[in-house]
């Protein structure tokens, strides 16, 4: 792109900058959060200079008193390859904000998160799919079913979205 959204790593983060003060003109900022995905390469995202892209996307993110702010930072589900994949870590040294962190977690590598301070919160989002008791699976050291299909993420009925059964064990 080259308009005034597109070329420079500062121009880049306009748009975010402008959404995210639009909602927190409507709504009070500690009530919205901010999702980004630094590593995927959905829609081809992702660019050479993606590490100094993502840095900047939560310099642009500091004035506003955000809820948290959520970052894919595994490549659990795909990277797009340019440069070196973006971690939690990366994050918590470039933002005040809260964190939370996904993409592809274990209970023990949730925690470790946690205990190390990369994260303040773990979010779990596949898994609940074929673990409708997530929570109670991981608190009880309970083993997971093994994931879902992607092709049963979306069905028109029941089948495959709410029909995985609660552990046993």
């Amino acid at each position: 792109r080259t308009d005034a959204y597109g070329g420079s790593v500062e121009k880049r983060t306009r748009l975010l900058g402008e959404v995210v003060a639009a909602v927190a003109s409507e709504w009070p900022a500690e009530r919205v959060g901010v999702r980004l995905s630094p590593n995927s390469p959905y829609n081809d995202m992702g660019s050479p200079d993606s590490r100094e892209q993502f840095a900047a996307a939560l310099a642009r993110l500091d004035p506003f008193a955000l809820a948290y702010v959520h970052v894919i930072d595994g490549a659990a589900f795909g990277f797009h390859g340019l440069g070196e994949p973006v971690t939690l870590a990366d994050a918590r040294r470039a933002t005040r904000h809260r964190l939370v962190g996904s993409c592809g977690y274990t209970a023990e590598s949730a925690e470790e998160a946690l205990a190390a301070g990369r994260a303040d919160l773990v979010a779990f989002g596949r898994p609940f799919i074929s673990n409708p008791d997530l929570p109670d699976r991981l608190r009880l050291g309970r083993p997971l079913a093994p994931p879902a299909d992607m092709s049963v993420y979306y069905s028109a009925g029941p089948e495959g979205y709410v029909d995985f059964p609660l552990s046993t064990v």
